[in-house]
């Protein structure tokens, strides 16, 4: 009986992590949690899919939020450039989003 149950512990469980909600815009805490949760989604989906290209990151966040400040965004990386990395992104994010 402790045989099987040993066994029955080493077994693999899936686990699905879901994608964040969208931001809407709320200010303080909120944005870093955002972030984690992002941070948290692209490791299990590197884990299932394989490695994604770093800017496919950012464009998924960037659709993953309300659509006025996904515009904002858009408009900003016209304006000053691409973010390449998911680091300068969050830090950009961070800078905006946090008093």
């Amino acid at each position: 009986m402790q045989q099987v149950l040993l066994n029955n512990r080493t077994l693999k469980h899936k686990v699905y992590v879901s994608m964040p909600d969208k931001f809407d815009g709320k200010v303080g805490d909120f944005i870093e949690v955002w972030l984690e949760q992002f941070e948290t989604w692209f490791h299990h989906q590197k884990q299932v899919e394989g490695p994604v290209d770093p800017r496919t990151h950012i464009d998924t966040a960037i659709q993953n939020m309300k659509s006025n400040i996904s515009i904002d965004l858009t408009r900003h990386e016209a304006d000053y450039g691409q973010w390449m990395t998911w680091e300068a992104f969050s830090a950009y994010e961070r800078s905006i989003w946090l008093f």
